[in-house]
């Protein structure tokens, strides 16, 4: 009786597509996860500037506060608020502003924000004051801007009369 022996020489059709599956699977999976990494990378760094901003806006305040003491900086404020209104919002685009610029030439910043570049992304910075009575200011730093969604971030500070 003969026998013939089978030997395999190399992988089969089957054997050959199921690695080709679990390779692309595994590149696929692999570059997701670099997609996801950078794009969360980037919107981490966004976030860091835009709360550094809203942080400049505040620290701006406080010095101003400081420089004019408190009682001038609240009548200015109050000069500033709309219609007898408590609250008054500043359009902040540049940091610090020109030494020419006194604050209480600022009201030429209320209205319509316009953006700046930082980094290659456009943000909107506005501070929100509210004068809560003649011994406290609040003030309200919003920073925005738009990746893929608009995203904001907002900082909050009470001033008080020491």
């Amino acid at each position: 009786m003969l026998q013939k022996s089978v030997q395999s020489n190399g992988f089969t059709l089957v054997e050959t597509i199921v690695a080709v599956g679990i390779i692309t699977l595994v590149l696929v999976s692999t570059a997701s996860t670099v997609s996801i990494a950078l794009r969360n990378n980037r919107f981490a760094r966004e976030k860091t500037v835009s709360t550094r901003l809203a942080q400049e806006a505040i620290e701006w305040a406080r010095a101003q506060r400081d420089a004019q003491g408190f009682i001038a900086f609240y009548q200015a404020l109050e000069a500033d608020a709309p219609g007898g209104t408590t609250s008054v919002e500043y359009c902040l685009d540049t940091l610090p502003l020109p030494a020419s610029q006194d604050f209480l030439d600022l009201s030429h910043s209320q209205g319509t924000c316009t953006s700046f570049d930082q980094g290659g992304v456009e943000f909107t910075r506005t501070l929100s004051i509210e004068l809560v009575s003649s011994e406290q200011i609040n003030l309200t730093s919003a920073v925005t801007w738009e990746d893929d969604t608009l995203r904001s971030t907002s900082l909050s500070y009470e001033l008080h009369q020491w």
